[in-house]
């Protein structure tokens, strides 16, 4: 552990190449940062780098010369672990090359660097660090505040409407928006944006209804109103908020133990959204829900349990630090937008922030308990209790706790008796065969009788037990205050073994002057503070990057598209006007979610078509100043959901609880049984974000459409096109299942026989919310008749309708 910690204070250290490559991922690039640079620096820089004598020939401390290698060629292959001399010298397989030579990297180290092979080795650097370098900077606060992001949230003068703030920015770039996409678009986008699932044919004539009769701005504002209203708005929207926060229903890492009462968290934020809970108030009860009386806020606390966790780490106290700045970077970046956890060991190197500030925000963590479950014992060094909820929940745990104890102390006793019993009866057994004088035996027959009778007391005695059992306690993940608050020291370098002073516990002093400063009792963590300063409209981030998350997930891009990022190191915003007006939009309703979306939708930014335009596209190749609507892939869920929604087979009502819950508080990794109730839970008919997510174990057809990595906070997912999509739509079990079934639908129910442009017509309709053309009606036609049987050609043909492109964009 001493090595991932002093490893680690070198992210964001040294190359300031790392700033918002635009090549990679923002999730990758988190992942280099925080996992692969530390290992090289701490374990591989001192031989392979260019501030050292270079060993053989091989300079591991740039993109470039990792690619191109040493003695013995490259040191890595992008993508294929299995063929990199890097994989294959750490793993120690090789008696000839092994590396680090004096020590074997952890077991997470090396599945780390495998893992970031396989993804394409994503590389910011472009020059060496000398290994071991700590600095001490003075962090200029004033020259830092002159950043955006620390001025106060202000409303464009005049400014009305959001299209308004839209045009201004377009006109002064020289641009000019596109036209109103068509209702039959309209219609779709709506229905997936705000529900995540697709509009029926009743549905979408509905509308088309209303477009006719009303005029599409009251069209669209009516319809809005009634997916806003949906159930299915909150599962929709609540999943947008389980990628940020990094929601999962198992540990993950090497000691893979479920989380079986995650998902009280999951139904709390789906809750939540359907009931347009302010967000100031969503944010206060998941980092302090617990200082309420609320069983609701108390599981919304869950936010700071559910992150994965070294749980084979030895050390009590280098695990609780760990499991802090896992804690600090949640929490920054889901609701301010900022990488504080880059200042772990030392100040950040493009941000304002301290490694005081950092261990500022430390006491207020280590001064907490976080109740995250996990059973001892299986490699689990690092048990947990949970969190008990409910009606006079303290006294039920209590008294649980007790039956427990007695019970498990009747057992023992019993255990013991039961020996002594066995152990008597073979020896009286031995005697009697043996001829021994009568008086012995009648000596050990009447010890057999006592050992009997004390055995039937103790089983008499559980017996009680089982029948007095108290109530079963309900019981959550989340986090509670220690009794008594303590301060952090500043670890240098992160290292726990090394502390420099104690730092007060507080909020990050660049925004002393921009929102004050709140004080922190001595008998207080700190955390109810740090809550309240968060959700304050004073704060001059929280809403911006909230609403900046709501307009990412409407059109496609974010006005700042480093949507976890809003620092030094992020992308700047295209429209700060625009991002302005929103948020202050935002804190006008009473935070409301479903305002701001409200707001959106019903403007012409977000209906406008995804066409192309020769001038604007010149200008504005990425359209970073909405011009247009961006052409938006379905996410895996929608994909998902539609087919079976599409196939007659969803289950619309939410799920009761989890499969993981039944499985129980186990190891994932080294469990059959868990393994086949996973494989069950997957195959549920209901919405997707109801299916288990099991770290290292996502379910396939989620996973293969980029699926958010449920270890990393993701406010904005990738997005690709590769063949194993393709390949998934062809062959895949659910696909041709679900495809016979859809064709099934389009023949319909009613026993009517149809015709075969009849029934091309229907699925069009069905799967794609249109009519097909003349040429896509004879295109289908051959289709099916090259086909022996024409119902394995109508298969496929449905099976091609929810294959392409069409189906699986929104234009």
């Amino acid at each position: 552990m001493k090595s991932f910690a002093a490893g680690f204070c070198l992210f964001c250290f040294a190359f300031s190449s790392a700033l918002a490559d635009p090549k990679i991922p923002q999730g990758q690039l988190d992942f280099f940062e925080k996992k692969i640079r530390p290992v090289l620096v701490e374990n591989c820089y001192s031989c392979h780098s260019k501030d050292e004598k270079i060993k053989g020939g091989l300079r591991l401390d740039s993109k470039d010369a990792t690619l191109m290698g040493g003695d013995t060629g490259p040191a890595i292959e992008p993508g294929e672990p299995g063929s990199s001399l890097l994989v294959e010298a750490i793993e120690w397989g090789n008696d000839d090359l092994q590396m680090p030579p004096k020590h074997k990297l952890k077991p997470n180290e090396i599945a780390d660097l495998k893992r970031w092979i396989q993804m394409g080795a994503p590389d910011p650097r472009t020059g060496g660090s000398k290994a071991g370098t700590v600095t001490k900077s003075e962090i200029d606060y004033e020259k830092g505040r002159e950043h955006w992001i620390y001025q106060p949230v202000k409303k464009p003068a005049g400014a009305k409407k959001l299209d308004e703030v839209v045009l201004a920015k377009l006109k002064a770039e020289g641009l000019e928006p596109v036209g109103i996409a068509e209702p039959e678009k309209l219609v779709r986008r709506l229905y997936f944006d705000l529900i995540g699932l697709p509009p029926s044919p009743p549905q979408a004539n509905a509308f088309f209804a209303d477009v006719k009769k009303l005029g599409r701005e009251k069209a669209v504002a009516k319809l809005t109103d009634q997916l806003l209203n949906s159930p299915h708005f909150g599962e929709r929207w609540g999943r947008h908020w389980l990628d940020v926060v990094r929601y999962a229903e198992s540990n993950g890492m090497e000691r893979n133990f479920l989380y079986p009462k995650a998902w009280k968290y999951r139904d709390y934020v789906i809750a939540s959204f359907n009931n347009d809970k302010p967000f100031d108030q969503f944010a206060k009860e998941q980092i302090a829900g617990d200082f309420t009386n609320s069983d609701e806020a108390k599981i919304a606390t869950g936010f700071l349990a559910i992150g994965p966790k070294m749980l084979n780490e030895r050390d009590k106290e280098v695990f609780g630090y760990e499991v802090i700045d896992e804690q600090i970077d949640a929490t920054s970046r889901a609701f301010l937008g900022l990488t504080v956890s880059c200042a772990r060991c030392h100040d950040h190197k493009f941000d304002a922030i301290s490694q005081a500030d950092y261990y500022k925000l430390a006491g207020i963590f280590r001064s907490t308990t976080t109740h995250f479950g996990t059973k001892a014992g299986g490699g689990n060094r690092q048990a947990s209790t949970l969190m008990a909820v409910g009606e006079n929940a303290e006294k039920k745990a209590a008294a649980w706790k007790e039956y427990n104890q007695k019970l498990a102390q009747a057992n023992k006793v019993a255990k013991q008796r039961q020996g002594k019993v066995n152990g008597t009866k073979k020896r009286l057994a031995a005697l009697k065969k043996q001829k021994k004088p009568p008086a012995q035996i009648s000596k050990m027959e009447a010890e057999m009788a006592e050992l009997t009778k004390e055995m039937k007391a103790s089983n008499n005695r559980i017996d009680f037990l089982k029948k007095n059992r108290p109530p079963v306690p309900d019981y959550a993940m989340g986090v509670t205050d220690r009794e008594k608050p303590v301060d952090s020291p500043l670890l240098i370098r992160g290292n726990p073994e090394t502390k420099a002073e104690v730092v007060p516990r507080g909020i990050p002093a660049v925004f002393e002057p921009v929102t004050g400063l709140p004080k922190i009792a001595p008998d207080a963590s700190g955390r109810l503070e740090l809550a309240n300063w968060i959700a304050d409209g004073k704060n001059p981030l929280t809403a911006r990057v909230m609403a900046n998350r709501i307009w990412t997930h409407l059109l496609g891009d974010g006005i700042v598209p480093t949507v976890d990022n809003f620092g030094e190191s992020g992308q700047a915003p295209s429209n700060v006007e625009l991002l302005d007006f929103l948020a202050a939009s935002f804190m006008e309703s009473g935070w409301s979610v479903k305002n701001l979306i409200r707001e959106i939708v019903t403007s012409d930014a977000y209906q406008r078509s995804s066409g192309h335009h020769e001038k604007n596209y010149e200008i504005d190749p990425d359209n970073r100043f909405v011009w247009r609507q961006s052409l938006r892939r379905l996410d895996a869920e929608s994909i998902r959901d539609s087919i079976l929604t599409f196939a007659g087979e969803l289950d619309p009502s939410p799920r009761d609880g989890s499969v993981v819950d039944q499985m129980g508080d186990r190891n994932f990794g080294r469990d059959k049984k868990a393994t086949e109730l996973l494989r069950k839970g997957i195959g549920t008919t209901h919405r997707s974000v109801y299916l288990p997510i099991i770290r290292n174990a996502t379910p396939t057809g989620l996973k293969i459409f980029d699926f958010a990595e449920s270890s990393l906070i993701v406010g904005k997912r990738n997005e690709t096109n590769v063949p194993s999509q393709a390949l998934f739509m062809m062959n895949s079990g659910f696909i041709t299942n679900n495809s016979k079934k859809i064709a099934e639908r389009v023949c319909g129910t009613d026993g009517k026989v149809r015709k075969q442009n009849e029934l091309i017509w229907r699925g069009f309709q069905l799967v794609l919310g249109r009519s097909p053309s003349e040429e896509e009606t004879a295109r289908a036609a051959q289709l099916i008749a090259s086909h022996e049987n024409p119902d394995d050609g109508l298969i496929t043909f449905c099976q091609a309708l929810i294959s392409s492109a069409e189906f699986r964009y929104l234009n």
